[in-house]
């Protein structure tokens, strides 16, 4: 499996050789305009790669309206892409995983983003990228993004698939309530995309702490690992460390609690069971 990872060397050794995008959570440019990597664009997830009909934000958008999204950016099918963010790496990873998703199989995130990129102390552009279309053409390829009817599948035992929220444990518990109702789905296990990080670097903690936290993951390789957080993102981080890792039977529940907690039908729990 190719590392999702790509280091700022590899990145400065061919930087032509790539298509760079930096994901934006709020569709506002200033900061990009103030400074970004070379030849970088901006790919507007709050707005362009949204569904701007559906209900609850950053839906995932048909493979019509991304394919003219991602060829106004300058993505191509044969061209690799490398994405990186301002924050954590979320993000990048939610491009990372709708590019996926929608056939392309050379994408990559950049290791650190932004944070890592400014510590190496490398120069910024605040010159915009060439105007250069691409011919990125989608292809809608299953398994990467479920619904709330696969998840009721999932909770009747219709699938080899568990559960897991990757949210803070106190979210998780429902001591804090970030959406229409408190809790988690039932029978979730819940381990936080937060503990992934380490908070001095912002990046993935190093490789042998990750293997260890995520070795239940890696001992299952037949059980499908079906994400959720708020709204479809942080679970996408979720996705990226297990693919750093060699986990590959995941995806990712795009209308996560936004929408499942939204439905008064459907149950929440408070109580926990015991973790990967």
């Amino acid at each position: 499996m190719t590392r999702p990872l790509l280091s700022i060397d590899e990145l400065l050794a061919q930087p032509d050789h790539w298509t760079v995008l930096e994901a934006n959570a709020t569709g506002l440019r200033e900061s990009f305009a103030a400074g970004h990597l070379p030849g970088a664009r901006l790919a507007d997830l709050a707005n362009q790669l949204s569904n701007p009909s559906a209900p609850f934000p950053y839906t995932r958008p048909d493979a019509q309206a991304f394919t003219s999204t991602m060829r106004a950016l300058g993505v191509s099918n044969q061209r690799k892409v490398v994405i990186y963010d301002r924050e954590n790496g979320i993000w990048a990873a939610r491009v990372w995983w709708l590019l996926k998703s929608f056939g392309h199989s050379q994408v990559f995130v950049l290791e650190g983003g932004l944070r890592a990129w400014l510590a190496r102390g490398l120069a910024l552009d605040t010159t915009p990228a060439a105007n250069s279309p691409g011919d990125f053409t989608a292809v809608d390829t299953p398994g990467y993004f479920v619904d709330r009817a696969y998840v009721q599948q999932v909770l009747a035992g219709q699938h080899n698939a568990r559960l897991l929220n990757v949210l803070r444990r106190p979210v998780f518990r429902g001591e804090e309530s970030k959406y229409a109702r408190p809790g988690h789905i039932p029978t979730s296990l819940n381990l936080p995309y937060i503990e992934l990080i380490d908070p001095h670097t912002h990046t993935f903690i190093p490789r042998p702490a990750l293997l260890a936290t995520l070795q239940p993951f890696i001992e299952r390789p037949q059980v499908e690992w079906v994400l959720y957080c708020g709204s479809g993102i942080t679970a996408a981080g979720f996705a990226l460390a297990l693919a750093l890792v060699g986990v590959e039977h995941v995806s990712v529940y795009d209308g996560s609690l936004c929408e499942w907690s939204a439905d008064p039908a459907l149950a929440m729990d408070l109580e926990p069971i015991s973790n990967p």
